[in-house]
């Protein structure tokens, strides 16, 4: 009796893998582009690192091209970072720690914050604003040209212990982040009151982000409004 061979199905890594060496071809980007590019980036970064501005608008690109060239993991590690050039230089902590809580109530990524860091800066206005955006997704946007001619080989086995490790640090930071954010916005037990009854339904309930920043904004209104735990507690 005749039987037909079945070919077994690809597997998720390999048909990932198939993925991303199609997305690399589709570029179709040579090496030297991509030595170029890195060449760049570090090249304007190594210039704000020695680069001292007067110009409050360039100063303002400067501090967030820096901050924008090491930063890892997502939004709320620049905190811990800008807070280093921001205070008390630029700002105030509570100016600083109003705009992350800004930030953190209106759609899109947590890096928008720099908008409101370069605005404040001197009078920036919307020409630091603009600067400190260009400088924060400046790096990220010029690494992508860097990093696709190599991406298929930096995707293989040998790489993943690296962005292990990538993903440790930054979550060290995050927890830094948090614990900055914590020691500078809970001075007072409505402070903490509010904060326990966001955590609380961030982790019971089901709510979206805006809704739950909307329910804190409300109760805090009330306990202001009525003088209730206004004391400070730190």
């Amino acid at each position: 009796q005749q039987q037909t061979a079945v070919s077994p199905l690809p597997s998720d890594d390999s048909s990932q893998k198939k993925k991303i060496s199609q997305t690399s071809a589709a570029f179709n980007l040579p090496a030297w582009f991509g030595v170029a590019a890195l060449l760049v980036c570090a090249g304007i970064f190594g210039l704000t690192m020695i680069w001292d501005n007067s110009n409050p608008i360039l100063k303002t690109f400067q501090v967030h091209y820096r901050a924008g060239g090491i930063v890892f993991g997502g939004g709320p590690v620049i905190v811990p970072l800008l807070a280093a050039e921001a205070i008390p230089d630029w700002m105030t902590s509570e100016t600083f720690f109003q705009g992350v809580g800004l930030a953190q109530s209106l759609p899109g990524p947590m890096f928008n914050f720099v908008g409101y860091l370069g605005a404040i800066h001197r009078s920036g206005g919307w020409k630091g604003a603009i600067a400190a955006e260009l400088g924060m997704f400046g790096p990220g946007f010029i690494l992508i040209f860097a990093v696709l001619p190599f991406w298929s080989q930096l995707r293989d086995g040998r790489f993943k212990p690296v962005l292990r490790g990538v993903n440790g640090a930054a979550i060290g930071l995050i927890g830094s982040a948090c614990v900055m954010i914590y020691a500078s916005s809970v001075r007072k037990g409505a402070d903490a009151m509010v904060l326990a009854g966001a955590g609380s339904l961030v982790a019971f309930s089901s709510l979206p982000a805006p809704f739950v920043i909307l329910v804190g904004a409300i109760f805090g209104a009330i306990l202001k409004q009525l003088d209730l735990a206004q004391k400070a507690i730190l």
